[in-house]
């Protein structure tokens, strides 16, 4: 790997903008993640501006959301009940309902002045030390990973702009026949400037890994067995912290013994909900309008030299009945990729494996 993987940037509020409340800029940072190693972060603010950082994923927790049972550990143990995530909801609803062609100025921006508490519990979320937190939760309360999982569905709909569109029938919602998402869909710009709001690390791997990349087409190289290479970025990806929050969309090249170029780029995308170039499956889909958002957002974490996948898998443990090699398969990549084992059950599967 890289000596510098990411180019971190984070918050900074800027206390001038009057009834608005802080405005959220991003701050570029020299950040390097040499293997095994933290953070090794400087910050340019530049033209002799006084802004101030808000806490977050680099430093202790601000919000009271992740917690100890014993003073003086390094790594968190829960991530409490009392919990604002349920707010990207009204995001995305927003974003539905949004008449407009600015969606970043208009819709984006003007939430997230009005829910900096939420940011700052998702990027404490994000610490590297959260990844084997247990998530707590009140009867009848959404948890932090059900309010998490309206963010996925508004990322889902930031990256379709990126997508090719296919006018598949089988690509509707199974349930009403109708397109997943009626809104209006959002300008290219949109996404970056989520990214910037919360204050994300967009993903600079030059080298493809599935943590990192989703598959969008595969072209097949000469050498049937030729290990997947990056070929093009569709869309970018970013991560919160230690924790991915959305992968890059790519383009990859590989040998035919590696990747079916129909089944790693037409079956479906688990843990996705909506994807105008192919079929998505998560565990909303079938639910009434209530119960569909009881959904877990998806938690990978890279964090010393390894990659942790899908950590809450323990929440959803069920016989789905797939052999091992099938299910590594389908929690690294979230497809399959040599052969489209049609509909199965992945959920309940975790993974760690090193990062070289």
């Amino acid at each position: 790997m890289s000596a510098a993987l990411f180019g971190v940037s984070i918050l900074v509020a800027k206390p001038d903008l009057g009834t608005a409340g802080d405005r959220l800029l991003p701050v570029a940072l020299d950040c390097s993640l040499p293997a095994g190693r933290g953070f090794s972060c400087s910050a340019q603010l530049g033209q002799g501006r006084s802004w101030r950082a808000l806490p977050g994923c680099l430093a202790a927790s601000a919000t009271g959301i992740v917690g100890m049972r014993r003073a003086g550990r390094s790594v968190v143990d829960y991530i409490g009940p009392d919990t604002g995530q349920a707010c990207w909801r009204d995001l995305f609803e927003l974003l539905r309902v949004h008449k407009g062609d600015q969606h970043a100025g208009e819709v984006i921006w003007p939430w997230a002045d009005r829910h900096l508490e939420t940011i700052r519990e998702l990027r404490d979320i994000g610490r590297p030390q959260c990844r084997g937190a247990r998530i707590r939760c009140h009867p009848g309360q959404y948890d932090p990973l059900q309010g998490m999982y309206a963010l996925s569905r508004v990322l889902d709909v930031l990256i379709a702009p990126y997508q090719p569109a296919h006018d598949d029938p089988a690509l509707l919602n199974w349930v009403t026949g109708q397109p997943w998402w009626t809104g209006r869909l959002p300008g290219r710009p949109a996404l970056p400037a989520l990214a910037a709001a919360i204050g994300c690390a967009r993903i600079s791997e030059e080298d493809f890994s599935p943590f990192f990349h989703e598959i969008v087409a595969v072209e097949q190289a000469d050498d049937p067995d030729a290990s997947p290479q990056l070929a093009e970025e569709v869309w970018p990806g970013f991560m919160v912290g230690s924790m991915m929050l959305v992968r890059a969309g790519t383009v990859v090249r590989a040998g035919a013994n590696i990747m079916n170029p129909l089944a790693a780029s037409q079956s479906r995308m688990y843990w996705a909900w909506w994807r105008r170039n192919r079929r998505p499956a998560d565990l909303s889909h079938g639910w009434g309008s209530n119960s569909q958002w009881r959904t877990d957002f998806r938690r990978d974490y890279f964090t010393d030299g390894a990659l942790h996948y899908n950590v809450d898998g323990y929440r959803h443990k069920r016989d789905g009945g797939l052999p091992g090699p099938a299910a590594r398969e389908l929690v690294r990549f979230r497809c399959n990729i040599l052969r489209d084992l049609g509909d199965q059950w992945p959920y309940g599967h975790r993974l760690s494996e090193p990062y070289h």
